[in-house]
């Protein structure tokens, strides 16, 4: 019963690192998408073009005609005028212009969506290359440790004549190499740092705890792919384009449409007053008779455009799967190897200590453990970063 509990314990204590981890993620995507001066610029302006779009979808203003004639220099005689016309395009009525002012501004949004995914995107490979210059800090940290034993011991050994300047030289120079890399890394992080800050509009952010991404690939790509793909903002874009085209086909359509002007009309002078209203009708026939066949080879053209985006997507989508499938395995190979050089490393280091193993016979073995573990981690974040890129599409879609 107890193992029972221990080990329910230890799953839901994995669980919430797993969530602590993607939450650390999440929290800092969610910053920047807020605070990203691009998207910040992008949404104003996509305000605006709201607002812009939205600004021709009305009646026109009436008109009014004030009109005063005299003749005091003879009889005294006078004229008053007073003119009200409105016109009134069927088109505005019937919502046609509003529904491609409505579609102008969905494709807008569709456009910041996709910026906003890239920055996205952006984002989350910095917090990759932040995990991968930490881990490998560590491991330089690791070395420079493991470098400051050697130098002892060729230090005792070269007392004790069991060694020569030489071989004590290169120790020191091997110390002193992976300090500068030490070093270097430090500075790596501090401009990966920067960046992420910079994305952020330069407000700080905490990145404590932060580690990679834990979701794994899909193993059906086309299923995966399937359930997607109407997210992805090229595509929402292509649909978007669908929609705004058939808009201007309909109100193309309603160019053929009389535009009617009704107005009001008086007239009154020393004897006499008249008023009545007027009607009057404008004929489309000649002004809009390309427009129509224009707009419908757009529509086509927007509908081809996104069955060929589709294909293109999941040509472009599929080719950064397999790389990424490659990389999985790879990173695996490594992981495995190093598992059975961890096994030996520490009993080394207690052999060397003992005399049981001469200090060139460890150099080799630690200079293969720590070449190992260095492609380990690259691969690792090369993996990640194309895992990252893939799975973008399917982050807050």
């Amino acid at each position: 019963m107890n193992k029972d509990k221990i080990v329910i314990f230890s799953f839901l204590l994995g669980s919430i690192s797993f969530a602590s981890a993607q939450t650390i993620r999440e929290n800092i995507v969610q910053a920047v998408s807020e605070n990203n001066p691009t998207l910040k610029m992008e949404r104003k302006t996509n305000e605006a073009s709201y607002w812009e779009n939205r600004s021709g979808i009305t009646l026109s203003d009436p008109s009014v005609d004030l009109g005063y004639q005299s003749d005091f220099a003879n009889d005294g005689s006078y004229k008053r005028q007073l003119n009200v016309s409105q016109e009134f395009d069927l088109s505005v009525i019937s919502g046609r212009k509003k529904k491609v002012a409505t579609a102008q501004s969905a494709i807008t949004q569709k456009e910041y969506l996709k910026s906003r995914k890239e920055v996205e995107l952006e984002t989350l490979q910095l917090l990759d290359q932040l995990v991968y210059l930490r881990k490998k800090h560590d491991m330089l940290g690791q070395m420079v440790a493991t470098n400051r034993q050697i130098v002892s011991l060729y230090e005792s050994s070269l007392k004790n004549g069991d060694c020569s300047k030489l071989e004590y030289n290169r120790a020191r120079l091997a110390l002193a190499d992976v300090g500068a890399s030490f070093q270097s890394n430090v500075l790596e992080q501090n401009s990966a740092y920067l960046r992420l800050t910079s994305f952020n509009g330069g407000v700080p952010l905490d990145t404590t705890g932060l580690t990679y991404d834990m979701e794994t690939l899909p193993l059906d790509f086309e299923s995966w792919f399937s359930s997607i793909v109407d997210s992805l903002p090229s595509i929402q874009a292509s649909v978007q384009q669908q929609v705004l085209c058939e808009a201007e086909r309909k109100l193309a359509q309603a160019g053929w449409w009389p535009k009617v002007t009704a107005s009001y009309q008086s007239e009154r002078t020393n004897e006499e007053n008249f008023h009545g209203a007027n009607v009057g009708i404008s004929l489309p026939l000649w002004e809009n008779r390309n427009s129509v066949k224009a707009a419908k080879l757009k529509q086509s053209a927007a509908e081809l455009q996104t069955v060929t985006q589709k294909q293109s997507q999941h040509d472009a989508v599929y080719q950064m799967y397999a790389q990424a499938k490659t990389l999985e395995i790879l990173n695996e190979t490594y992981s495995e190897s190093l598992n059975n050089i961890l096994e030996t490393r520490d009993l080394m280091q207690k052999a060397v200590k003992a005399g049981e193993m001469s200090l060139t016979d460890y150099l080799v073995e630690m200079a293969t453990y720590y070449d190992l573990l260095g492609k380990l981690l690259d691969a690792e974040y090369q993996y990640q970063q194309a895992k990252t890129a893939l799975l973008v599409y399917d982050y807050n879609k």
